[in-house]
């Protein structure tokens, strides 16, 4: 909340969308959202603790029944607070379980291409969903880059 209680300048939000096949039987529920950036530990774990409550009371008792596929730019590494809350409300983190050969798979570039070792960005799975592969993308136009970040992809099913 912008001037609010929540400490952050700007507000922050989760995007969803709750898809359904028909002719597969199956669901998916998709989230994407940014945590705060900068100095804020105890912000970007509000965070995960406000999307691992809200995931818990949308998908009641069907948690092993909807995929779920959660994206985004979390503002923190492997092992930090955000990660573990949501690791241990049953997410899987798609980097973990394909476990790409990438040396420096570190996703946050400056606009200059650094090749770094921390994940602070992420591609998260939950329910039946399967991770076939996941990688970094770090095109860029003769040196340019079309953002500060290297964009994430994970090939995926859903079961």
């Amino acid at each position: 909340d912008r001037g609010g209680t929540s400490g952050d300048k700007y507000p922050r939000k989760v995007t969803w969308a709750l898809l359904d096949s028909r002719a597969a039987d199956k669901t998916l529920l998709v989230l994407n959202t940014h945590f705060v950036d900068g100095n804020r530990p105890d912000l970007r774990e509000k965070s995960a603790h406000v999307v691992k409550n809200w995931l818990s009371a949308k998908l009641g008792g069907k948690r092993d029944e909807i995929a779920v596929v959660i994206t985004g730019d979390f503002n923190a590494g492997e092992g930090e607070a955000p990660h573990q809350i949501l690791l241990g409300s049953g997410l899987r983190d798609s980097f973990l379980e394909a476990r790409p050969k990438d040396p420096s798979p570190g996703t946050f570039n400056g606009f200059r291409g650094m090749q770094t070792r921390e994940r602070i960005d992420w591609i998260l799975t939950g329910g039946p969903t399967r991770v076939f592969q996941t990688a970094k993308l770090d095109y860029n136009e003769a040196g340019k880059y079309p953002s500060d970040h290297y964009p994430i992809i994970a090939d995926l099913e859903i079961r």
